[in-house]
């Protein structure tokens, strides 16, 4: 090689290595924007994944079916969300005044009397009608609105409108499935075992024949309770085949329901009437009087309560002699000794410490008796 052409070479490897850089650096900075766009892809996946693995555990942490439970509990008040235990002494609790429960017991007194009257009355006519002993007890009676009461009832029930003459709207007589199911088997001669009340169905013809005969019964239980302070003329109107159907216009009805638990041998059930509060106006100054107040001049009522107390019994007791002794001579009393107790033969005698009389000591056909002294003055005013 010459030397012109050793001079060229060595004036073109200076312009080669910019060059080389260039492609280095471009080659850098691709590589560069690729490894942003790698991680930025695998942010995004990993964000996905914690989003599903999140989602993933919201699922398994509730279910649906614990989400309506939790929601039927908190509604019907069987799940307290404000417990006592959460506030400090002395801190106000709400109280909502507008509650029906409040308006009950001391507003409608005798409606405990006349459901009373029903169960009185509603056992033996079962028992009759099905042929065994019928224990009829009040489970319950309270006020609740009637979205409150439709939640309350189980899967399997019979709903039946009613309308109690002369009283406006119309009310509800219902029978749980377990409770239908008891009583047609108990009607044909079997055990009364309970069948699955959770199942959803129609009532078979015999169930609807059994569920109307009971609801004639409690129908005549219920007009001979009311009989006395507000006479009602039942009438069944027709068997609803969901709350939906019976639901009113407005939800927050409020309802007077008395639960009945209806007991048999093998198996027991409820049985409700629900009464709309509204309804009960006309007979409103009836339940609201005094419990048992008597009349004046009813002389059977005074007749009848005088012979209850004559017929009282009392114990009567008879104090023939007191003696003092000192707490020496006490102690030393044994067997065979004689305590003075004086020459008087005057018993006194008490009712409850009361006194009553004095009356002289005897014997009267080999017993020991007591003649009454001045038996006029002797009795307390």
């Amino acid at each position: 090689m010459s030397d012109s052409e050793k001079d060229e070479t060595t004036e073109t490897q200076p312009e080669a290595e910019p060059a080389a850089e260039n492609a280095a650096g471009n080659g850098i900075e691709a590589n560069t924007e690729n490894t942003a766009e790698e991680e930025e892809n695998a942010s995004a996946d990993e964000v996905d994944d914690s989003v599903i693995k999140a989602d993933s555990d919201a699922d398994e942490l509730i279910t649906q079916d614990e989400m309506d439970t939790l929601l039927k509990g908190v509604s019907e008040g069987d799940l307290d969300v404000e417990t006592v235990s959460d506030l400090e002494p002395g801190t106000a609790r709400k109280y909502d005044f507008a509650h029906p429960a409040h308006k009950l017991n001391a507003h409608l007194p005798i409606m405990s009397v006349i459901n009373d009257r029903i169960a009185k009355k509603l056992g033996p006519d079962l028992s009759a009608q099905f042929h065994q002993p019928v224990n009829v007890s009040i489970e319950d009676f309270s006020a609740c609105k009637f979205q409150e009461y439709t939640h309350s009832l189980p899967t399997l029930v019979s709903i039946n409108r009613i309308k109690l003459h002369p009283l406006p709207t119309s009310s509800l007589i219902s029978m749980d499935g377990g409770l239908i199911f008891t009583l047609v088997d108990s009607f044909f001669g079997g055990t009364g075992q309970r069948g699955n009340k959770d199942i959803t169905r129609a009532f078979t013809p015999t169930e609807q024949r059994i569920i109307q005969k009971t609801v004639d019964t409690m129908l005549e239980a219920v007009k001979q309770a009311w009989q006395p302070t507000f006479p009602l003329n039942p009438e069944f109107m027709r068997s609803e085949l969901s709350t939906e159907i019976t639901s009113p216009a407005n939800p927050a009805e409020v309802l007077l329901v008395t639960r009945f638990k209806i007991g048999l041998e093998f198996g027991n059930g409820e049985m409700h009437i629900a009464i709309p509060y509204s309804s009960i106006e006309p007979a409103r100054p009836a339940l609201t009087a005094a419990l048992d107040k008597p009349n004046e001049d009813d002389n059977q009522w005074a007749s009848d309560f005088t012979e209850m107390v004559i017929d009282a019994p009392i114990e009567l007791q008879g104090i023939i002699a007191e003696t003092d002794l000192t707490l020496g001579e006490l102690l030393s009393l044994k067997a065979g000794d004689f305590i003075p107790l004086g020459k008087g033969n005057i018993a006194s005698f008490y009712s409850e410490n009361i006194p009553l009389f004095e009356a002289s000591i005897g014997a009267s056909n080999g017993m020991i008796s007591a003649q009454l002294i001045d038996q006029e003055n002797s009795y307390p005013q």
